[in-house]
């Protein structure tokens, strides 16, 4: 929803005529395509523009310019990506989603914790089951003349394979896209803030059991990670876990229905495809980078 201006409080260092009276969520919405319609600002404003909705529904800067965008994220001493989200605010806890609202030098430490587990070998290993799931989603949809793709494939596929690195039940799946759905999508802050809480608590009760009976998967990796001799604190390890809850059942599912939009709705995609199977593996990289599913910003660390 956007926001009005006359209940937004204009700081006196911004210039009007960089003062953009929209939010960018609902922006991107105007079309069917929001990758299209947010990229409308790249013709229609100026390379920074301060928005009434910019991150959240929060008023602030936008960059609109990959370099200026780039800059701000090497720039450590001016910008921090920590107070971003709300994360923090909203669920009343002291600590932040790790590494997402770490900066780069400190991110380091946690990813190295995570890399074995997303490393080409480690990922190599999960190949034959990976595709044997493909496989047997695909032949249940080939019994049929057509299909929902989000719902019979993209919800599955990432998810399924998410719950057995994580070592999670799958047949809790549809708890676990539930509580996702309205953490991240949720159309009141009670709601998100009351799926957020339940999945903290389930985690919590996840790396609690992984300490006392240990598991080769994922959650028992991070609940026994060490940093230079010392295990994770509270913090650290949930902040953690929730970054992995996040990104496993909502960031894939979205880039691979997007991904498949793109494929159904661009006829010069298909023919290509068609035509040079074998680079279909470097159409699918561009897809995704450009379908990407991050909602990343910066806070001002200072001025």
């Amino acid at each position: 929803m956007s926001v009005e201006p006359d209940i937004i409080n204009i700081p006196s260092h911004v210039p009007s005529d960089l003062v953009w009276d929209h939010d960018i969520s609902v922006y991107s919405k105007e079309l069917d395509d929001p990758y299209l319609a947010a990229a409308r600002l790249h013709d229609d404003a100026p390379d920074v523009i301060w928005a009434t909705g910019a991150y959240f529904g929060q008023p602030g800067w936008v960059l609109t310019r990959h370099a200026d965008i780039k800059s701000v994220y090497m720039d450590e001493t001016h910008f921090s990506a920590f107070a971003v989200t709300d994360f923090s605010k909203m669920l009343e806890v002291d600590w932040k989603l790790n590494p997402q609202e770490i900066d780069p030098a400190a991110q380091h430490v946690y990813r190295q914790i995570l890399q074995p587990w997303f490393q080409p070998k480690a990922v190599g290993r999960m190949d034959a089951s990976v595709r044997a799931l493909t496989k047997s989603l695909i032949a249940e949809i080939k019994e049929r003349d057509s299909c929902e793709f989000v719902e019979d494939f993209a919800r599955s596929l990432p998810s399924t394979i998410f719950l057995n690195i994580m070592g999670l039940p799958l047949e809790e799946l549809d708890q676990f896209l539930a509580w996702e759905q309205d953490w991240v999508h949720g159309d009141t802050l009670a709601k998100q803030q009351e799926a957020m809480r339940a999945i903290l608590t389930y985690l919590e009760d996840c790396v609690a059991d992984r300490r006392a009976r240990p598991r080769d998967d994922l959650l028992t990796h991070v609940a026994q990670a060490e940093i230079d001799g010392r295990p994770l604190d509270y913090g650290e390890t949930m902040g953690m876990c929730m970054v992995l809850y996040g990104g496993g059942l909502d960031t894939v599912l979205g880039s691979l229905g997007w991904q498949m939009y793109r494929n159904a709705t661009n006829r010069d995609t298909q023919m290509l495809r068609r035509r040079h199977p074998a680079k279909s593996g470097r159409t699918d990289a561009e897809q995704r980078r450009r379908t990407g599913q991050g909602h990343n910003g910066a806070s001002v660390a200072t001025d």
